[in-house]
């Protein structure tokens, strides 16, 4: 016969062993394998350990926004910042258009370069 426990105890190893190498799909198994948790000690009466699986499955859902929603945030804001500078340079080096010009290129070299850096990065995980 099936034991549940004996399944949930594989997802919730396999989950955190995932997290361990820094692979987000370890938070969704860990999200799921607690929510069997938490139905397994409702159904056994267990309230107290119910609710600390709900309160890992909350920190499951804060991880998720961590990896995927945070550094997309932070990404944006460093555009937006990378931007400004150009905009900055721009304006101070207008007398002389060809300094201008050539620290945009540089920062705009610099930033496609951090960009193809961060995209490599995340294509690992």
């Amino acid at each position: 016969m099936f034991d549940l426990t004996w399944f949930l105890v594989a997802a919730s190893l396999i989950g955190n062993a995932c997290i361990n190498k820094q692979n987000i799909a370890g938070h969704w198994v860990w999200l799921f394998a607690n929510a069997g948790w938490v139905y397994y000690d409702l159904l056994i009466g267990v309230h107290s350990q119910a609710a600390l699986f709900g309160v890992y499955m909350l920190m499951n859902l804060w991880g998720i926004f961590e990896w995927k929603y945070k550094a997309r945030i932070q990404r944006y804001i460093e555009d937006k910042r990378i931007l400004e500078r150009e905009d900055f340079i721009k304006r101070k080096f207008s007398e002389t258009q060809d300094i201008g010009d050539r620290k945009v290129e540089e920062l705009r070299r610099r930033h496609e370069w951090t960009k193809k850096n961060r995209q490599t990065r995340s294509t690992k995980n």
